[in-house]
């Protein structure tokens, strides 16, 4: 058995004694799912490109970011990062009462689209939103058996 919610943290500026940012995260994940620290270069794609997520394909974007991604070896997204731009961000486990068990972007689908495309948190919220609503949320998480759950997201 494992937790279902994770535990997000940030310090700002205003209150690190040499001024920087501290964004930590421990997962909910599964006992013994690996985790991989991985670098996704900056890239160039060609119009009307598609993209393969977890579960679904999607519109790509002309131009992505470069970022590092904290994640599970076997899904496409990430739990949490950071992008070139100096975007972070974590996914939360969202326990609701809606179902999520259609396939379609998962929450940690939508942290690497975040990092990929966004050079500011607000642009994030605001590609969050609109991903969500043209694509919805909704999959298996889980590693070794089924752990189902919307998401939100600390920047």
């Amino acid at each position: 058995m494992f937790s279902s919610s994770c535990d997000t943290m940030v310090a700002m500026s205003d209150v690190t004694d040499d001024g920087s940012i501290i964004f930590g995260k421990n997962s909910d994940r599964q006992v013994n799912e690996p985790l991989a620290i991985r670098y996704v270069p900056a890239a160039t794609h060609l119009p009307n490109s598609k993209l393969r997520t977890t579960y679904i394909e999607i519109d790509q974007i002309e131009k992505t970011h470069s970022c590092i991604l904290f994640s599970p070896r076997n899904i496409f997204g990430a739990e949490m990062g950071f992008n070139c731009n100096g975007v972070v961000i974590g996914n939360e486990a969202l326990f609701t009462k809606i179902p999520s068990y259609s396939e379609d972007l998962t929450g940690r689908d939508l942290v690497r689209l975040v990092l990929e495309r966004c050079s500011t948190s607000g642009q994030g919220k605001d590609t969050i939103i609109f991903l969500l609503n043209k694509y919805g949320q909704g999959g298996n998480c889980g590693f070794t058996s089924k752990f189902y759950y919307h998401s939100s997201f600390l920047f």
